[in-house]
C-alpha cells in the first residue's frame, strides 16, 4: 500500500480514536472530557501502531458533521452564476475628449458663450436660404453641452454616492438628467427643422445621426433606432453611417437579440482603422459568447488583450473615444468567463502567461480555478490552483488554494485524490514546513490554517462513517 495512503488512513483511525461516544448507563461517574487531538498529535500517532475500535451502524446513522466555526476563509467566493456575469455598460468603456482636459469649467463658459452667440445668428437669419448651417452648427453645440452638464451631473452623483455608501448622508442619491436633457430636446428640434427644410442636402445623414443619437439620450430608444436605420440605409458611404451601426448594436445589445447586435458590429469590425473597432470586438464577443460560438469568442478577446487594447482612428460623430486600458482590463476579465466554459485550463495558463501582467495573470487564473470548482470541475480546479502554488509556494493563498483543492474532492467517497491533496496538505503547510517559516510572523492566519486543517481532518473521519 501506497505510504501517503497509510498515513491517510491512520490519521483517520487516530481522529477516529479522539471521538467519544457514551451510551445512556447507570449512575456513572462523570469522566473528564477526553482532549482533541491536534494535528501535529495526529501526525505523531500515525507513525506508531494503530489504535482504535468500529463503530457500530446504529452509532455511525447518529453521527452529524459540525460545522466549522472557524474564522477562515478563501479570498474568492466559489458560487458564482457564470450567466449572471455581463460586460460593463458601453458609457463606462467611452470618454468624453473635451472632459479630460482638468479645464471643464472654462470650456463651459466659452460653450455657452457660443450658444449664446449662435442663437442670435440664426434669430437674424431666420429666414436666410443658409440658415440650415446656422441650425446644425448651434445643434452640435446643444449637443456638446448636454454631455458636459451630463458629465457635471454624473460626477455630482458619484461623489453623493460614496458619501451614502460611507454613511456620512442617509438619504441615496439620485441622478439629476432633466438639465442635459433640455438641450437633447433643443438640438432635436433644430435637427428636425434641417430634414423639413433641406431634405436632400448632403448633409441629411449628420442630422439623421444626431437625431438617433439625442432620441436615444433622451431615452426613447425606438425612435433614435428609427433614425439609425434611415441613416444606415439610404447613406451607407456618410461618415456617420459606422457610428449608427454601432448605435443599433447597442440597441439590439442591451435588449439580449445577441444574433442582430453581432450582426451591426460587424460593421465596424470590417474597418479595422475606426476608433471604434476593437470596442465592436468586444461587444461582439460576448454575442458570440451567448449564443454557444465560445471559440470565436475567445479570438476577439485574445486579440483585444494581445493589442492591448488598441483602436484607430479619430474621434467619432459624438466626441466620445474609448478608453483603451479600461478595454484592456475588461477583456482580460471576461476572457475568464469563456475559459471557464472551454474546461481547458492549460490553454487559460499559457494565454494569461503570454499576454497580461504578473498581477493580471494571478488575479484571472485564481477567479479562474474558483470558476471551474463551481461547475464540478475538480480536474481543471486543481490544475489551476497547483500552478499558482508552483509559482508562489510560500504565499498566504498558497494554503487557500490547496484548501480548494482539498475541498473539491471532500465528498468524493474513499477518493485516491482526496487522500493525495490532503496529505500535501497537511504535510507542505504544517509547521516544521518552509511555508510555516515563511508566514509564522503572521499568528492569527498561521493558527487558523491550523485549525481549519484540524477541523477537516475531523469533518472527513465523521462524513466517512456517516456514508459508510
Amino acid at each position: 500500500m501506497n505510504i501517503k495512503n497509510v498515513l491517510i488512513i491512520s490519521l483517520m483511525i487516530s481522529l477516529g480514536a479522539g471521538i467519544v461516544y457514551a451510551a445512556p448507563a447507570k449512575k456513572a461517574q462523570p469522566q473528564a472530557a477526553k482532549k482533541k487531538l491536534t494535528v501535529g498529535e495526529v501526525l505523531k500517532r500515525a507513525q506508531e501502531d494503530s489504535r482504535g475500535g468500529k463503530l457500530e451502524a446504529a452509532q455511525k446513522a447518529a453521527m452529524a458533521v459540525p460545522d466549522s466555526k472557524i474564522t477562515f476563509t478563501p479570498s474568492q467566493n466559489s458560487n458564482i452564476n457564470l450567466n449572471s456575469v455581463k460586460p460593463p455598460k458601453s458609457t463606462e468603456i467611452l470618454s468624453q475628449g473635451a472632459q479630460r482636459s482638468g479645464n471643464e469649467v472654462e470650456y463651459e463658459k466659452t460653450l455657452d458663450q457660443q450658444i449664446q452667440e449662435l442663437y442670435k445668428l440664426t434669430q437674424k437669419f431666420a429666414k436666410n436660404p443658409a440658415r440650415g448651417e446656422l441650425w446644425l452648427r448651434l445643434a452640435e453645440l446643444y449637443v456638446e453641452k448636454a454631455s458636459l452638464v451630463d458629465f457635471r451631473k454624473q460626477d455630482i452623483y458619484d461623489r453623493q454616492l460614496k458619501d451614502f455608501l460611507d454613511g456620512k448622508i442617509k438619504v441615496k442619491p439620485v441622478i439629476d438628467t432633466a438639465e442635459a436633457k433640455q438641450y437633447n430636446k433643443k438640438a432635436v428640434q433644430l435637427y428636425d427643422w434641417f430634414l423639413r427644410d433641406y431634405p436632400n442636402d448632403e448633409k441629411t445623414s449628420q442630422a439623421l445621426f444626431f437625431l438617433g443619437y439625442n432620441y436615444y439620450e433622451l431615452g426613447n430608444a425606438e425612435l433614435g433606432t428609427k433614425y439609425y436605420n434611415e441613416l444606415t440605409r439610404k447613406y451607407p458611404k456618410s461618415q456617420y453611417v459606422i457610428e449608427g451601426y454601432f448605435a443599433l448594436g447597442e440597441y439590439y445589445f442591451e435588449r439580449e437579440k445577441w444574433a442582430d447586435a453581432y450582426k451591426e458590429y460587424t460593421h465596424i469590425i470590417k474597418k479595422p482603422k475606426h476608433r471604434l473597432n476593437t470596442f465592436a470586438m468586444y461587444k461582439s464577443a460576448w454575442c458570440l459568447f451567448r449564443i454557444g460560438k465560445v471559440e470565436d469568442a475567445i479570438k476577439y478577446m485574445d486579440y483585444i488583450i494581445k493589442n492591448k487594447g488598441a483602436s484607430a482612428g479619430n474621434e467619432g460623430a459624438n466626441g466620445k473615444n474609448v478608453n483603451k486600458n479600461r478595454l484592456e482590463i475588461e477583456a482580460a476579465r471576461d476572457i475568464v468567463v469563456f475559459f471557464a466554459d472551454t474546461g481547458d485550463p492549460q490553454r487559460a495558463i499559457d494565454s494569461f502567461s503570454q499576454n497580461v501582467t504578473p498581477a493580471a495573470k494571478l488575479s484571472a487564473l485564481e477567479k479562474l480555478g474558483y470558476f471551474y470548482a463551481d461547475k464540478g470541475n475538480r480536474e481543471a480546479s486543481g490544475l489551476i490552483f497547483h500552478h499558482l502554488i508552483a509559482e508562489s509556494p510560500h504565499s498566504k493563498k498558497a494554503f487557500e488554494y490547496q484548501y480548494q483543492i482539498v475541498q473539491n474532492y471532500f465528498y468524493a467517497k474513499n477518493s485516491p485524490q482526496f487522500k493525495e491533496e490532503l496529505y500535501r496538505w497537511i504535510t507542505d503547510y504544517s509547521n516544521k514546513s518552509s511555508w510555516y517559516a515563511a508566514n509564522q510572523s503572521d499568528k492569527a492566519f498561521v493558527e487558523n490554517s491550523y485549525k481549519l486543517r484540524e477541523q477537516t481532518l475531523r469533518n472527513y473521519i465523521l462524513q466517512q462513517h456517516k456514508t459508510a
